[in-house]
């Protein structure tokens, strides 16, 4: 009897350790992390427009607005907003503007104003406001142009010639560094690459004294790559600019 008793007071203990109750610093610490810094500053940049505006048509305090109040005033503010030089925005711009806003009115009223009743309005002259823009010819994305094999080769050359003098610049080594980290690692965004830290690197030396820094934990980092593989650039041997990645 003693022993069946025991084995369930183990067995709760056991139990108790698969919880381990999170304190509310710690959930909002998980709440936090899940936005990208660079999300928390374009929510904070477009609710500072808003704002601006308030107080540029002399409306009321933004806490002072009721949600049916914030519809008519998302109305005017959707159609009015446009750049410093007086033009529309693009499309793309208009799409982050709104999300930013949503993010924000989600966080501090618990309201989504791409669909509730009181921004119906809005939204429809916000979805006029894009089929315009694509009318007009705002509604494309620019890409930068892409780096040709003639501009990489001339760029190497430079970093390649720099590297021979008896001392070298430590801004060309800073360089060299940035360069070869954004053009071979960079598919996930320049956050990304801000974040990256010395642990996330591990340095092998194969035959013949060659390096391969191996980013450990690539995969996350980059989601095209499987998360059980780093991302492994190989120097090559007589090139002290050139590598190649696997």
């Amino acid at each position: 009897m003693n022993g069946a008793v025991n084995q369930k007071v183990k067995d709760a203990n056991m139990a108790d350790e698969h919880f381990v109750v999170a304190s509310e610093a710690e959930k909002e610490h998980l709440i936090e992390i899940r936005k990208s810094k660079s999300t928390n500053n374009a929510m904070k940049q477009w609710i500072a427009t808003f704002k601006q505006f308030l107080k540029q048509e002399e409306y009321k305090e933004l806490e002072q607005i009721s949600n049916e109040e914030l519809g008519g005033i998302m109305d005017s503010f959707y159609t009015s907003l446009c750049t410093l030089k007086g033009e529309k925005y693009k499309s793309s711009t208009l799409k982050a503007m709104r999300a930013a806003l949503n993010r924000y009115f989600k966080d501090t009223r618990g309201i989504d104003i791409t669909l509730e009743k009181p921004f119906v309005k809005a939204n429809e002259l916000f979805m006029g406001l894009l089929k315009e823009n694509k009318q007009e010819g705002r509604g494309t994305i620019e890409h930068k142009k892409i780096l040709t094999e003639e501009d990489k080769s001339k760029l190497f050359e430079y970093f390649k010639m720099k590297m021979k003098e008896a001392v070298p610049d430590p801004k060309i080594i800073q360089q060299i560094c940035i360069f070869n980290i954004i053009y071979y690692m960079g598919c996930r965004g320049r956050e990304n690459l801000r974040s990256m830290q010395k642990d996330m690197f591990s340095v092998k030396t194969g035959q013949n004294s060659d390096i391969s820094p191996t980013v450990k934990n690539f995969g996350e980092l980059c989601k095209i790559f499987s998360k059980n593989k780093g991302q492994v650039i190989y120097h090559l041997k007589g090139h002290p600019m050139r590598i190649t990645k696997k």
